[in-house]
């Protein structure tokens, strides 16, 4: 919708604005170089007042702006392109800049020229636009168009109020799915799925110019001099319409549509062309002549021409028969090469597998295997040396020396073990008599403390012999070592009878004599005990030794020989190994093709290089049987063409027989059209002039003369300084209108900005794009 609502209003805006984009009216001052282009937008409430007013003024001049006067009542002025400002003198504003364009806008309240009135009237009853939201009826709208430029003035010889001439197009648009059934009056709708478009062109004020001036001739372009337009239409669940409407003036279109030549003035004119019409017939009637004389030479060449466009039909038929056969082996060809693409593609996704699932699966088991190879061919290598050093021993020898080591080995152990056993009783005995030596000295120390020596003696002697016998019983003590204990105690407490510590004298006496004279002797009793233990010695040596009366060393020595044996088949096994691995694979050189593994990824760049190949032999083929196609297309065109050709030579044969029949009938019409137009000359001219003589038109031509005088002189709305060529332009749109439906009309959706353009065509339309988007 977007692009038809552009391209209808770039028709109804061309028809309006074509002068004033392709030749810009400008004043009739003095040209300094400089020119000026106003373009105002004016924001529209939905009754049609307006909202805010916006001018875009657009200053050029071809050598920059050295103090350079304008005009201008803008308030706000702000330079769009640069940061340059003019120096400003009330409305008096100087530009100085090195630039060829200065872009600058500013807003304004004073009253454009042409203003709208926006009524709405729901099933007869009036309504606000803002209350005709979803609501349902027969909806009529009113723009009343108000020309706000008309003056008083004198037009043969009475007062006629002049306007000056606006060219307004006016648009709305309207959802498809709100309004049905649209009526405008002198105005088109355009519709697609989703909006529709009505569009108006009005001239407002010109009904009141013209007013009973325009001839009957001429009564048709009151269409056009509408000050009010109305559109009509069923609504449901209304969304309220948007508007836009352009307005500027244009003299030059406005006299095209109203010429009203001046008759009198003409019809001397209209006399000498007659003469010189008549003078023509005379030369026609010659003419005709030589015609028909001709027109024999040209039927017999003619006849040429259609026997060789026969012969050229007869080989076009010959190349259509053979470029068909070209396109029937080019199809054969098409299907071969397609055939063989689909081959190629197979055989290349099969060697790709091939190569997929050996590098993926096959190389790694291979290379670990090669790891593993190795390191079995070092251990049997090691295995190999072993068992060459292998000697099997004389099973007697080894019988005596197993006795030998083994009765060694016993003596150690129970000699080790008697002796710990030996010294840890007598460590016992020690401590045992040790303790009792010590509970005795304390029962006798009360003795020594008296100081009775005799007394102190026996008590101390009598407590060591009750404590001590029993060791002596037990064999743990001899009677010579208990006797010297008592001796050497005794004598300490009866020496130590008056001493203060006796008890403690009689204690070190005691703890001595224990010492030096109970002793142990360890060795001995091992020996002893070691002795004692030979019946058990000899059992563990037999018990040893019978292992070995069941060993055959004659079997193990076979046994021994075939290992050697198999340890040899190992090796030539492993070389075999090897040689099929690096069949297999070359880990050095993976790409060797005499490995499988080399072999097939050669296979598989093969097969794609094939694919490939194939792929473009099978383009190949297809545009070959494309451009067989084509030719065959072409050829049968031409056969067709040739023998249309062919018919209508025969058709033109024809008429040139038919044309010279005519070209005689020619000339003799062109005799009777001197003798009429003599009897025009005499008569009919002198009627004319006489009516010409009676038409009064000099009232709508001064209209004419004071419209173009006022469209030449509205060049600026804001202003512009003398010497400054300029014209302006008026653009107005409701303040709902959607972005798409203020787009550039021009049929590009991707114009510059505003700005940039400096070509009249291009400029308005797309500054009313820039500025409501």
């Amino acid at each position: 919708m977007k692009k038809l609502l552009q391209k209808t209003t770039a028709v109804l805006v061309s028809a309006a604005l074509a002068v004033t984009c392709a030749l810009p009216v400008f004043a009739e001052q003095p040209t300094e170089g400089v020119t000026k282009d106003e373009n105002v937008f004016l924001i529209l409430n939905p009754d049609g007042s307006v909202s805010e007013q916006i001018v875009s003024d657009w200053l050029h001049s071809d050598t920059g702006f050295d103090a350079a006067a304008d005009r201008s009542t803008l308030s706000g002025i702000t330079n769009l392109k640069s940061d340059v400002l003019p120096a400003q003198d009330g409305e008096n504003l100087t530009w100085t800049t090195e630039d060829n364009d200065i872009y600058y806008q500013g807003t304004t309240t004073q009253t454009p020229p042409v203003t709208v009135d926006i009524t709405y009237t729901l099933d007869g009853r009036s309504i606000t636009a803002d209350a005709l939201a979803g609501k349902s009826g027969h909806l009529v709208m009113r723009l009343a168009l108000t020309n706000n430029e008309g003056q008083e003035m004198e037009i043969a010889g009475s007062r006629r109020k002049v306007y000056t001439p606006f060219f307004t197009v006016a648009a709305a648009t309207l959802p498809t799915g709100s309004y049905t059934n649209i009526a405008a009056q002198h105005g088109t709708v355009q519709t697609d799925a989703k909006t529709q478009l009505v569009c108006f062109l009005a001239m407002p004020g010109m009904a009141e110019t013209f007013g009973g001036l325009l001839p009957e001739a001429l009564s048709g372009l009151e269409d056009y001099m509408l000050d009010e337009l109305v559109i009509e239409a069923d609504v449901k669940d209304c969304t309220p319409p948007a508007f836009m409407l352009a307005a500027a003036t244009s003299m030059d279109q406005l006299t095209s549509e109203l010429d009203v030549p001046d008759l009198s003035g003409q019809m001397s004119q209209l006399e000498d062309a007659t003469a010189q019409l008549q003078s023509g017939a005379a030369t026609l009637h010659e003419a005709t002549g030589t015609l028909q004389s001709k027109m024999d030479e040209f039927a017999a060449s003619y006849a040429t021409f259609d026997t060789g466009l026969d012969n050229a039909l007869s080989g076009a038929q010959q190349v259509q028969s053979g470029a068909q056969n070209l396109l029937d082996g080019a199809k054969s060809l098409d299907n071969g090469t397609q055939q063989l693409a689909d081959g190629t593609q197979q055989l290349n996704s099969g060697a790709q597998q091939l190569a997929g699932r050996l590098n993926g699966t096959l190389v790694p088991a291979l290379e670990g295997a090669a790891a593993q190879q190795a390191a079995l061919q070092q251990q049997m290598d090691a295995l190999a040396d072993q068992l060459g050093h292998v000697q099997l021993p004389d099973v007697d020898a080894l019988k005596k020396q197993l006795g030998a080591g083994v009765g060694q080995v016993f003596d150690g152990a129970a000699q080790g073990a008697a002796k710990a056993a030996a010294q840890s009783v007598g460590d016992a005995v020690k401590s045992g008599a040790l303790q009792a030596a010590d509970a005795a000295v304390a029962q006798a120390a009360p003795a020594a403390a008296q100081g009775v020596a005799s007394t102190a003696a026996q008590d101390v002697s009598s407590a060591l012999a009750a404590v001590l016998q029993p060791y002596v019983d037990s064999g743990k003590m001899t009677s010579d070592e208990m006797n010297a204990v008592i001796a050497e105690a005794a004598g300490a407490a009866q020496g130590a009878a008056a001493k203060v510590d006796a008890a403690g004298m009689v204690q070190g006496a005691v703890d001595k004599a224990v010492t030096g004279n109970v002793t142990v002797d360890a060795d001995a009793a091992a020996g002893q005990i070691v002795a004692a233990m030979a019946p058990e010695k000899e059992a563990a040596v037999n018990q040893v030794t019978a292992a070995l009366n069941g060993l055959d060393t004659a079997a193990l020595k076979a046994m021994l020989l075939q290992f050697q044996q198999l340890s040899g088949d190992a090796q030539t096994m492993m070389g075999s190994v090897k040689s099929l691995t690096d069949a297999l694979y070359n880990a050095d050189a993976p790409s060797d093709q005499n490995t499988v593994v080399g072999a097939a990824g050669a296979l598989a760049a093969g097969a794609q290089s094939a694919q490939d190949g194939a792929a473009s032999l099978r383009d190949g083929a297809a545009q070959l049987t494309a451009g067989a196609a084509q030719l065959s297309n072409g050829a049968s065109s031409l056969s067709a063409g040739l023998t249309q050709l062919s018919g209508a030579s025969k058709t033109v044969r024809g008429a040139i027989g038919q044309f010279r029949t005519g070209a005689g009938s020619l000339n003799d019409g062109a005799a009777q059209l001197q003798d009429g137009l003599d009897t025009y000359a005499s008569q009919a001219i002198g009627k004319l002039t006489e009516l010409a003589g009676s038409a009064d038109t000099s009232a709508l031509q001064d209209v004419l003369k004071a419209l173009e005088t006022r469209a030449q002189s509205y060049t600026s709305y804001t202003g512009s300084a003398d010497g400054v060529r300029a014209n302006v332009k008026f653009v107005m749109k409701t303040a709902g209108l959607p972005e798409e439906e203020t787009a550039s009309s021009s049929g590009t959706e991707d114009s510059e900005t505003a700005p940039q353009d400096k070509t009249p065509d291009a400029s308005f339309w797309d500054r009313v794009k820039n500025l409501f988007s």
